[in-house]
């Protein structure tokens, strides 16, 4: 990282190595592949290596379905490993991720969903049924 700012008195930018998820990604699971990099509780473990590739299989899926940069994407999932996969998947794709609560239900879930602009959903069957 640059200490060096281009405006006097104000700490400098980050470079994007440092900062951008999917470059992230890419140097730990190059520089330590079986590091953990999640750990759930019923005590289940992802290593940084299998969750980019956990990630690029879902990014080549959204990307196959025509999602693309700056293409919203709605998640509307419970927090855990698919929701995880899905945030780092959508932002790998250079998309944009657009987080919906699970409580939501009749009109605010559908407003949200409207005024989110995306066209494509990740969700479970039994969040699916309310919509």
């Amino acid at each position: 990282m640059s200490d060096v700012s281009p405006i006097p008195g104000q700490a400098a930018l980050a470079a994007r190595a440092d900062c951008v998820l999917p470059d992230l990604l890419d140097r730990w699971a190059t520089g330590c592949p079986e590091r953990p990099f999640a750990v759930f509780p019923d005590a289940t473990q992802w290593s940084y290596g299998e969750m980019r590739g956990r990630v690029r299989r879902m990014a080549a899926a959204l990307q196959a379905l025509g999602v693309g940069p700056g293409d919203p994407v709605v998640v509307w999932l419970p927090n855990g490993g698919l929701c995880l996969t899905a945030w780092f998947a959508i932002n790998y794709a250079g998309a944009v991720y657009v987080p919906i609560n699970t409580a939501y239900r009749g009109g605010i879930l559908e407003h949200v969903i409207r005024v989110s602009g995306a066209r494509l959903m990740i969700t479970l069957g039994q969040l699916a049924e309310r919509l």
